[in-house]
């Protein structure tokens, strides 16, 4: 066809294996890391929400 050089982001659709499908303890894994990091953001979120609050109040 086109020969091992061929960049692959050139490929067709059709020619990727994709989406690969996770294990169960991949997915829990990455699921957990999900979770701590929407805890941390939200974490941020609160505390930015506080900080413009303080501000306001103090004006």
């Amino acid at each position: 066809m086109w020969g091992w050089w061929y960049p692959r982001y050139l490929w067709p659709w059709y020619l990727y294996p994709w989406p690969p499908v996770p294990t169960p303890e991949q997915e829990l894994f990455l699921l957990e890391n999900y979770k701590k990091a929407l805890e941390a953001e939200l974490k941020m979120i609160e505390e930015r929400i506080n900080s413009l609050k303080g501000q306001l109040g103090r004006q």
